[in-house]
């Protein structure tokens, strides 16, 4: 390592990447690091921990030049994520030797919100953090992660870790607000709304995510190709608004109070039936590689009109990803389960809807195949052993539809 050092001084630092040219090295100190961040609160695939470790795998593999294959059947990805991270701590300290083009001094996993990892088999469990991540790694690995203070896995993390308290910046949070506020806006009038803002709790103020929410759901915006100014009677918002006072929001703490409240609000404000809203928001809760909105209309029987209501106030929690909807936020997500996934009856019924209209009006192909498949085996997992022969048929049944593909 000294050797190359003194090589590297004399010839300008051009063999030394990382390194600006030209710069001493003492000043440089260290050689930068490899991150990288996944982000579990954006639903979907990415609170798949197992699509975590390969997609996390697939990056180390190319940064460090390892010719070993990731394997892709699931329990092994778990079961050698350490194995695969040593290997990349060893490929750290030979990359001077094996000639790297690119030496890296350490690589940093940053896992934001590890607690949205849900079960494989029960989307609305957190999964077990002590299952799937490893309890040591290797001395060049070291891992950032974020958390709920009152979730599972802060509570099995906290014993070992070093816990940081994320602190908000007053200046961010004020731009985050003026920026919001400076955008082409549906109402005009919403100093009221700005009033109850300010004198809400300092805590819950600085919270970006409460923050967040708060102003794109009760200052709504248009947004191109999914809800247009010219698609909605600016009267039907304002007067929804302008109920809102400050007592509804003086007890809240957290931003699941505020997912909360704006679900029983907007559940009265009729922009869809009650039944309809519950249904529209457990739709998007329960898929898992997104609805197109034909099926949604399908299942829940809205209207455009009640879907362009709908998206006003909600389209911040939900991604539209080539024509498929889903709920991307993971908290937002799971106040919807605990709020409306209650009765096993009607949730059975949802499913089988939900399977149904795909095949009724979808074309085949994968998404069609794991949307049916998914639907099929929460439904076995809601039933007894005994009284899961139905979907077994079922699920039967569409492996060999898509066998004659």
């Amino acid at each position: 390592m000294e050797q190359e050092r003194k090589r590297s001084w004399q010839n300008g630092w051009n063999t030394m990447p990382g390194i600006k040219k030209g710069q001493d090295y003492s000043k440089q100190q260290r050689y930068p690091d490899f991150i990288i961040p996944h982000f579990a609160t954006q639903s979907g695939k990415n609170s798949n921990y197992y699509y975590a470790i390969y997609r996390i795998l697939i990056k180390l593999r190319e940064a460090l030049n390892i010719k070993q294959k990731v394997e892709l059947l699931e329990e092994k990805l778990r079961r050698y994520f350490q194995y695969w991270l040593e290997i990349c701590s060893r490929q750290l300290e030979q990359q001077i030797i094996n000639g790297a083009e690119t030496i890296y001094d350490k690589v940093i996993l940053v896992f934001e919100g590890i607690d949205n990892f849900r079960e494989i088999l029960d989307m609305h469990r957190e999964a077990n953090v002590n299952f799937w991540l490893p309890k040591y790694f290797p001395t060049n690995i070291k891992v950032i992660v974020t958390a709920e203070r009152q979730s599972s896995s802060m509570r099995l993390l906290k014993p070992d870790c070093q816990v940081i308290p994320i602190v908000s910046d007053k200046a961010y949070m004020k731009q985050m607000v003026n920026n919001h506020l400076g955008k082409n806006l549906f109402i005009q009038e919403f100093d009221h709304i700005l009033d109850i803002f300010i004198q809400l709790n300092y805590k819950v103020r600085n919270q970006p995510l409460f923050v967040r929410s708060y102003f794109s759901v009760f200052v709504p915006y248009p947004t191109d190709g999914v809800v247009e100014e010219n698609e909605i009677d600016i009267s039907f918002i304002q007067k929804i608004l302008n109920s809102l006072t400050l007592d509804h929001f003086k007890k809240m703490k957290v931003v699941e109070d505020l997912f909360q409240f704006q679900l029983e609000i907007f559940s009265k404000a009729e922009l869809l039936d009650k039944e309809k809203f519950k249904n529209v928001l457990l739709v998007l809760a329960l898929t898992q590689k997104g609805l197109t909105y034909q099926e949604i209309e399908s299942v829940c029987d809205i209207t455009q009109q009640e879907w362009k209501r709908f998206l006003v106030f909600f389209k911040v929690y939900i991604m539209k990803h080539r024509d498929l909807w889903l709920i991307h936020n993971e908290i937002f997500k799971k106040v919807v389960i605990n709020q409306y996934y209650t009765d096993v009856h009607s949730i059975l019924e949802l499913h089988d809807k939900i399977a149904a209209s795909i095949d009724k009006i979808t074309p085949n192909s994968i998404r069609k195949l794991e949307e049916q498949n998914i639907s099929i085996i929460q439904c076995k997992e809601l039933l007894r052993p005994k009284r899961s022969y139905k979907y077994n048929r079922k699920l039967l049944t569409l492996v060999q539809s898509f066998q004659q593909i």
